[in-house]
């Protein structure tokens, strides 16, 4: 039954009509925030309510009475999410068990309808609306113990609201509150086990034979206890975690990486400025930025570097530095080399992780924060416009502005600053806003991060804010682009991905066509053409085909007889090869390679994992899928097309990573 109730198909009549040109994905509407174990109680309790009102308008007095209970723990629960968005727990914990007292209540008068067991029909029906209210309790119970859990993180800002944002917080307050967190993890622990037992009631309710309101209620449960569940392992997973990042007990040291994604590199962009944050308690003790360059002119080294680097970009250096060092499209891998590199030119803190943003996670914070000037500049800084002033004052203004060479960049840490001020004074309100703003960047990578805590490492992996690559089952496919030496023309090239699969023959064959169009204005003191060693990462054991579109000439090759490289890393077969596109022009790279038969692990399913590098700005894509059976159902539905009984396309953007899965009959 539970892969009946979670799986989210489509079972589509084939479209045989040519599927219509790739479109950009429409921004989906703003939802209104709903914890998801609090959507589960209101889906078991609207199917209670239906189903108690039907037996209420039989004149059953213990009906009416159970329906009007219920009802009534109905309505309270559904103002319980504003009370929470507004950081009114108290208020929200007496509502919560004003509710509890009412379902016990319905339930009560419920039981009194037992009689109705006599009756085959009626007797299946009251079975499976005793275990949704059964459920129901649980749920509500787990609820309530997390409220309770939030209250006692939050006693220490006051019982009437006096701190008002979090620079108003003592580091005392700061503390407790950690302290809190940390030792909520036992009572965190006891509301996933209250959810589970829901989940134990929820999965005995009959498959068949039950009112409609049963069924729907049945199957919407079984699509939301998977995520609903996920979520608060999450939670108790970030109680015992997040503490540790925020310099509870022992104060942490990180180092901060700008990468710059209109200068596109593999990790996320040119590295040309770093930062060191310190903290202790949540508590910044130190936050300074630097140019990259003071450290890497300084330094007396000769380390080889990848021959793309010395070949494509710095032909005339004598070693490789840390501004490129984030050679690995894997953050982690990345990371660590450039802690690497700071230590071998005269770096002197050790650090416990590396975080990495891109000018869109600003972007996204001056969303929330409003336009933002910073004193002695004559910028104002919207979310539109920040990386080009950025860009303009570092590459050309600051020569007008009398600036030393050296201090250019000096305006990357006095915005940081202003920034980090107006974060530290968002109202109470506004700090739900900011969490959807921190998770937004980690699911879209414009903020990376890799710690040395071996815990904290693997839950940021699983959760897929880490920016590794994906170790995933079945077929995957991820284009990874590196600008060399092309200025910050990355702003101006248009993406678009095409991934064809024809898996009717003794080999499964794709051919990945990539389409880059230059929209740069010409040459200019930060647009040029595009140079671009590119690279996908496919199937391991994947056998490279051929590929073209790209440069022939042997002078932008280590092997000028192979205009191409195969290699294998990160646990991928990787096919790279290099191509130039000048403003106003677009080219076309396609790529023809086999993949090994195991992609299809399960006989009777194919999934196609599309992982996004990072930094890159939502790529379309579109994948043509043949097969040799004939199609049962594919989903996501909402990106998908029946082409034919064997052929499925998905279009989409990758603005995310993208899934997409296929089975068959």
């Amino acid at each position: 039954m539970q892969n009946k109730m979670n799986r989210r198909t489509n079972k589509l009549k084939p479209n045989l009509a040519k599927p219509e040109p790739m479109q950009p994905t429409k921004k989906p509407k703003k939802k209104k925030r709903f914890p998801k174990w609090l959507k589960i109680t209101l889906l078991v309790l609207v199917a209670l309510v239906l189903i108690l009102g039907v037996l209420a308008g039989l004149s059953v007095n213990p009906a009416k009475s159970a329906y009007a209970s219920a009802l009534s723990g109905k309505e309270k629960i559904q103002k319980v999410p504003e009370l929470l968005e507004e950081q009114k727990f108290d208020e929200a914990a007496e509502l919560i068990e004003s509710a509890k007292k009412d379902f016990e209540e319905s339930n009560e008068s419920f039981k009194k309808l037992s009689w109705v067991k006599v009756i085959p029909y009626a007797r299946r029906q009251y079975v499976a609306a005793d275990h949704l209210f059964k459920g129901a309790m649980q749920i509500t119970s787990s609820v309530e113990t997390a409220i309770s859990v939030a209250q006692n993180i939050m006693d220490p800002l006051g019982e009437n609201g006096e701190v008002t944002s979090f620079k108003g917080m003592s580091p005392e307050q700061k503390g407790e509150i950690l302290k809190q967190l940390k030792q909520s993890a036992p009572e965190l622990e006891r509301s996933l086990s209250q959810f589970e037992l829901a989940e134990v009631e929820f999965s005995q309710i009959p498959e068949d034979g039950v009112v409609t309101q049963i069924s729907e209620a049945r199957d919407l449960i079984g699509e939301s206890l998977p995520d609903a569940k996920k979520y608060l392992k999450d939670i108790v997973v970030i109680s015992k975690l997040f503490p540790a990042l925020a310099g509870y007990p022992n104060e942490q040291t990180y180092l901060l990486l700008f990468q710059n994604n209109t200068e596109l590199r593999p990790s996320g962009g040119f590295l040309g400025s770093y930062g060191i944050v310190k903290v202790k308690d949540a508590e910044m003790l130190e936050f300074t930025t630097h140019d990259v360059y003071g450290l890497d002119q300084k330094a007396d080294i000769e380390v080889d570097p990848p021959w793309q680097i010395k070949k494509l970009a710095a032909p005339f250096n004598k070693s490789w530095y840390m501004r490129d060092a984030n050679w690995s499209p894997d953050f982690a891998e990345s990371s660590k080399e450039v802690m690497n590199f700071y230590a071998l030119e005269g770096g002197t803190e050790t650090f416990d992780g590396v975080v990495g943003i891109t000018p869109d996670f600003i972007s996204f914070l001056l969303e929330i924060t409003g336009p933002t000037q910073i004193p002695g500049y004559p910028y104002t800084f919207t979310k539109d416009n920040v990386t080009e002033q950025l860009e303009f004052h570092v590459e050309k203004n600051f020569v007008d502005k009398g600036i030393d060479f050296h201090e250019r960049k000096d305006i990357i840490s006095d915005l940081a600053a202003v920034l980090l001020g107006k974060v530290m004074t968002l109202p109470r309100e506004k700090w739900m806003t900011m969490a959807d703003v921190v998770q937004r960047s980690l699911m879209e990578k414009h903020l990376v991060m890799y710690m040395e805590n071996p815990d904290i490492q693997k839950f940021l992996v699983d959760k897929n804010w880490a920016g590794t690559v994906q170790d995933v089952p079945g077929d995957y496919m991820m284009v990874v682009d590196s600008n060399m030496a092309s200025l910050k023309t990355d702003e101006f090239i248009e993406r678009q991905y095409e991934y064809t699969l024809d898996a009717t023959g003794d080999k499964p064959r794709v051919e990945a066509h990539l389409t880059y169009k230059n929209t740069a204005p010409g040459f200019t003191w930060k647009t040029t053409r595009y140079r671009n060693w590119n690279r996908i990462y496919v199937p391991e054991g994947s056998e490279f085909l051929g590929v073209e579109g790209n440069e022939k000439s042997g002078e932008y090759y280590i092997d000028p007889a192979n205009p191409y490289e195969v290699t294998q890393e990160l646990g991928k077969t990787s096919f790279g090869t290099f191509v130039t596109i000048e403003p106003g022009e677009q080219r076309e790279l396609t790529y023809s390679y086999d993949v090994p038969v195991t992609i299809f692990g399960d006989d009777n399913e194919y999934t196609l994992y599309f992982q996004k590098q990072i930094g890159q700005k939502k790529p379309k894509i579109r994948a043509n899928l043949t097969f040799k059976k004939p199609i049962a159902s594919f989903e996501p539905a909402e990106y998908g097309t029946l082409v034919s009984d064997n052929v499925v396309e998905f279009n989409a953007d990758l603005q995310i990573d993208r899934e997409f899965k296929v089975t068959f009959k």
